[in-house]
């Protein structure tokens, strides 16, 4: 009865994994695709090449560590052997993924940090070529880091500890003061802003401040829905390095349904976007022709 009743939550995990990885790479290709057409002229900025390279991790974490725990669950399913490079790529490939991901949310909050507190010196500070630049440097660093996983050996759940508190601890609570402050400074603006009469340059600013609200908040849900993400992972880090429970059948499924959780916000992340930030919004719409064009048809005099 027991291995029916695992089997079963084995096989139902397994095909929620196939469903969101599908899921999560089409809809990561659709904002990629997106962002590289540009039918609205407005997706060129160094903030949108950050959520680009974002959404390229949640597209590899979709298509690694999604479809690669699918393929672990049918080989656990089926009671057979499961080939050692799949283990091998979710952990160096996947990784990676995951790594330049969490410093991607980093540089969107840091970002948007500068845009909010210091906007007149943001397109000196915050250009597309240092953009670029972090980003190159970000995939070499996190593909470097996982490249030594086949060399860590019985030490692996040390280094995944200490992985879990320099990349998810400290950043959290370091990201969460960020917030504060950023939302802060825009309180203060729109306060500011409101005190002044209403004329053509105070529309602006205010339209301005109004878009910088949407990408700061929409930059905040994607941290919430990182860390709604990546916590059950941290816990399982936690219960393997200081918890005799690894053996149990409880532990087993956690284990694999902590997998699952990993990818739930790079499924989400797309949809924010286009849900959201409207400039995304109306990109996305010229792409898939939703959106009617504006036509003058001729008018048949008689």
């Amino acid at each position: 009865m027991v291995n029916f009743e695992y089997n079963s939550y084995l096989l139902a995990l397994t095909i929620a994994d196939f469903i969101l990885a599908t899921l999560t790479v089409l809809g990561n290709l659709l904002l990629l695709t997106t962002i590289k057409l540009d039918p609205v002229r407005c997706l060129r900025t160094p903030a949108t090449y950050l959520i680009a390279n974002l959404s390229l991790s949640d597209l590899f974490v979709g298509l690694i560590i999604g479809y690669g725990r699918g393929l672990v669950g049918c080989f656990m399913y089926k009671d057979e052997t499961q080939p050692s490079w799949i283990n091998l790529a979710i952990n160096v490939a996947g990784g990676a993924s995951i790594i330049n991901g969490i410093w991607t949310v980093i540089a969107m909050a840091l970002d948007r940090y500068i845009a909010v507190t210091d906007p007149f010196h943001y397109n000196e500070r915050i250009t597309g070529r240092k953009v670029h630049t972090y980003i190159f440097v970000s995939w070499v660093m996190a593909t470097t880091l996982t490249a030594f996983y086949p060399l860590a050996g019985q030490i692996w759940a040390v280094i995944l500890l200490v992985f879990s508190h320099t990349h998810f601890t400290i950043p959290v609570f370091v990201l969460l003061f960020v917030y504060c402050r950023i939302f802060c400074s825009l309180s203060a603006r729109r306060y500011e802003l409101q005190r002044l009469t209403t004329s053509l340059s105070t529309i602006t600013l205010r339209h301005a401040l109004e878009r910088e609200r949407k990408m700061a908040l929409t930059s905040f849900v994607i941290l919430k829905l990182f860390c709604a993400s990546f916590l059950p992972f941290y816990i399982k880090i936690q219960l393997l390095n200081f918890c005799s429970c690894q053996d149990t059948m409880a532990f087993r499924r956690f284990d694999l349904i902590s997998h699952t959780f990993l990818y739930l916000s790079s499924f989400a992340n797309p949809f924010m976007y286009a849900w959201r930030v409207p400039k995304f919004r109306r990109s996305l719409q010229e792409c898939l022709h939703i959106k009617k064009r504006n036509s003058v048809r001729p008018i048949n005099i008689n």
